[in-house]
């Protein structure tokens, strides 16, 4: 499905959300301006929609997946809304590089 940079580009886009939480809780205690507030309130919004974006692109990739059986589509939409940023990166490695191995140990075992 996809190749490794672009597996790896795909990757980082999916940890991008986590390394912000990260970055948000370690600037909320400080005392700031309402400009630099402002600037912190905007930037979470962005990030907020992206990480939905993400979020409903793992979700088409679990519903019209062919490779996830029927009854584990259910276990994983529930472990993606109730995992959040922390399962994104573990979806993609589920989607993305697993199934790469899989086509790649296939045209091996043909050969």
């Amino acid at each position: 499905m996809l190749k490794k940079t672009k597996y790896i580009i795909f990757l980082i886009i999916s940890i991008v959300p986590m390394i912000y939480v990260v970055y948000f809780i370690s600037v909320l205690g400080n005392e700031r301006s309402e400009s630099e507030w402002e600037y912190y309130f905007n930037l979470h919004k962005i990030t907020v929609y992206f990480t939905w974006i993400l979020m409903f692109f793992y979700q088409f990739l679990i519903i019209f997946s062919k490779n996830i059986k029927e009854n584990f589509k259910l276990k994983y939409s529930i472990i993606l809304y109730l995992g959040n940023v922390i399962v994104l990166p573990f979806l993609c490695y589920k989607f993305f590089w697993e199934q790469n191995d899989k086509r790649e140990s296939k045209k091996t075992k043909r050969n």
